[in-house]
């Protein structure tokens, strides 16, 4: 198989008021907006005294040629979580209270279909390949999954950050 490597990797931790719902709904409407096949994420969710833990592992692909494909791992994990209910103007709002910290990682992998593993001949002529061929449409998609994972995790920035003003 080809080579696999973490292209970009942000981490974001957040403790506040936030919405479980749509704090989910940004990773789904992400990865539609962006064209990446949506696996089922994992979800588990644990009750405790302090309150719930939930955990959304998402992990969409995108294929971008023949050779190329981006993976994604998102991990968010919501510990402490508390429902409550605010006031905004007249209305009583559900949000939830607790820690958020997420993961998000963007890995490309070359030769995902491990065309080029054979023998090591093949394995040489993949590097050859991947060195003299493919070299600048591999750092093109490398630059284009960078701006991906950077356009997500600002988006989540500006989501969590929005929760800042409804108390």
């Amino acid at each position: 198989m080809g080579e696999k490597l973490t292209v970009a990797e942000k981490k974001i931790s957040y403790s506040g008021l936030f919405n479980v719902r749509d704090l989910y709904n940004v990773f789904v409407s992400w990865i539609t907006e962006k064209d990446w096949d949506l696996i089922e994420p994992t979800h588990k969710e644990t009750v405790s005294e302090k309150g719930k833990e939930i955990v959304f592992i998402f992990e969409p692909e995108k294929k971008m040629s023949d050779y190329v494909k981006f993976y994604g791992y998102f991990e968010i994990v919501m510990s402490d979580v508390e429902d409550i209910v605010i006031k905004k103007g007249e209305k009583d709002v559900p949000m939830n209270k607790g820690s958020v910290d997420i993961l998000i990682k963007g890995i490309i992998k070359t030769d995902y279909e491990g065309m080029w593993v054979s023998t090591p001949l093949h394995t040489v002529m993949q590097a050859f390949y991947e060195k003299f061929i493919k070299a600048s449409e591999i750092k093109s998609f490398k630059k284009e999954l960078t701006a991906d994972i950077e356009h997500l995790n600002s988006q989540l920035k500006s989501h969590l950050n929005l929760f800042q003003y409804t108390k």
